[in-house]
């Protein structure tokens, strides 16, 4: 086993400490358990990376050290997986949470039955991934192992200036957050100072032009651009970020379109997006293969959808508000029939032109557990295949006047029957349309 052995598990040991580090900044409430089990793993994570030069240095004398790093990397990529888990379940309630209009009955579900749900499902993962960790970790004296704290570059923002100061604490994000107005001049100072951050976070800023030259900052993996009433532009350099996960742009209104090559963003996990304008490019976000969680807002003049919106097969969260034009169109083929597709939740929000759920959606036929409708008058039908689905478990829907939907019949009946909760207002009656 070569030095590079422990090149890799120091890599996979930063990510770890970068995600927990993350989290902790996103600053919503896991539930005390998950906080104080998740700081544990940092506090874990980060001893036994500072002991990883020494390792270096000795494993040619001791080639036990050949096992432990092997059992250290095997935990570190179980614990940066879950750590991938929990990121999207917190970013998800974060967005939900920021628009109370359209996500209202979501963000209810999101703040009682999923957390509940998380919790017992990724509560014991993290405590096994702690044990495992606390064994490995103890023998670090048995290989007299000294642990070297790495020297960094620590960013706080002051005013308009940026200042650097040193830490022994690894920082690996910049927050600009609600400072108003930024020079061009200073972002490009970020750009070119700090190459090797992992977030960008210039949120409730206001600036028109995002620099081209972003496409520097390869190791981002989160860029949070939202609420900035000023941006136009994004820079189609951005795609380049190939490592980029998690890209925010609600409530950017005067955001002109999406930028071209979008479908390189191959390791995006979540979008959010408000723009002006009428059509999403095509082969651009229906090309997102890892899209966990997708948020469209605010797009005023926003028309249709993406044609191949099926190829979202990792699509696990869809949330659609606020566009006042939209018409939710069909697709002409069948093979929304084919496709299956990992939506779980799904939730619709002040659409006045959507008539119907469109017939891609049955594709989660047996994955989606939570469907919400509020405030879309002109939804004429429920799609036939709905009371089939296996997983559904919580079904809203609310001011929908247009909403003919019948209180008998046999698809009526079983959607009654076999939806623990449903609950309705401001509606017609059901009826159900035969796609």
């Amino acid at each position: 086993m070569q030095k590079n052995m422990v090149e890799l598990v120091f890599g996979i040991a930063k990510e770890v400490v970068e995600k927990l580090a993350s989290i902790a900044y996103r600053e919503i409430s896991l539930g005390n358990s998950i906080e104080s089990d998740l700081k544990k793993l940092e506090r874990t994570v980060s001893a036994i990376k500072a002991a990883l030069e020494d390792a270096g240095e000795k494993q040619p004398l001791n080639r036990e050290l050949d096992t432990w790093l092997t059992q250290l990397e095997d935990v570190f990529h179980d614990a940066e997986n879950l750590l991938d888990e929990v990121e999207c379940q917190v970013v998800r309630r974060q967005v939900v949470k920021m628009h109370a209009k359209i996500g209202r009955k979501v963000r209810r579900f999101f703040s009682r039955s999923n957390p509940l749900v998380f919790r017992i499902s990724v509560g014991h993962k993290i405590k096994e991934i702690g044990v495992r960790l606390d064994e490995i970790a103890a023998n670090k004296a048995k290989f007299h192992l000294a642990e070297k704290p790495e020297r960094n570059d620590h960013v706080m923002m002051h005013g308009r200036r940026l200042q650097k100061t040193h830490s022994f604490v690894r920082a690996s994000e910049i927050v600009v957050n609600g400072v108003g107005p930024l020079s061009s001049s200073l972002i490009n100072e970020c750009i070119v100072k700090f190459k090797h951050l992992r977030m960008l976070n210039l949120s409730n800023s206001s600036f028109e032009i995002l620099p081209s030259n972003i496409s520097r900052m390869k190791h981002l993996r989160h860029i949070d651009l939202s609420r900035n009433y000023k941006i136009k532009k994004l820079p189609n350099s951005i795609c380049k970020l190939q490592r980029l996960q998690t890209l925010r742009l609600e409530n950017c209104k005067e955001l002109l379109e999406l930028p071209r090559d979008m479908k390189c963003l191959i390791q995006l996990r979540f979008l959010s997006i408000t723009t002006t304008q009428r059509r999403f490019s095509k082969n651009g976000i229906e090309c997102l293969a890892s899209l966990r969680t997708l948020f469209i807002g605010h797009c005023k003049n926003l028309v249709v959808l993406p044609h191949n919106m099926r190829r979202l097969t990792a699509l696990e969260t869809l949330v659609i508000g606020d566009c006042e034009n939209l018409i939710l169109t069909e697709e002409d083929d069948n093979n929304h029939r084919k496709t299956k597709l990992s939506l779980r939740t799904v939730v619709f929000g002040l659409l006045p032109k959507m008539m119907a759920l469109p017939n891609w959606l049955r594709g989660c036929e047996t994955s989606l557990q939570y469907l919400c409708i509020e405030d879309c008058p002109n939804l004429t039908a429920l799609p036939q295949w709905l009371p089939n689905a296996t997983s559904l478990a919580k079904l809203e829907i609310h001011k929908c006047q247009g909403t003919s939907i019948a209180t008998r019949g046999t698809a009526s009946t079983r959607l009654s029957k076999r939806i623990e909760d449903v609950r309705m207002s401001k509606i017609g009656g059901i009826c159900f349309s035969s796609g």
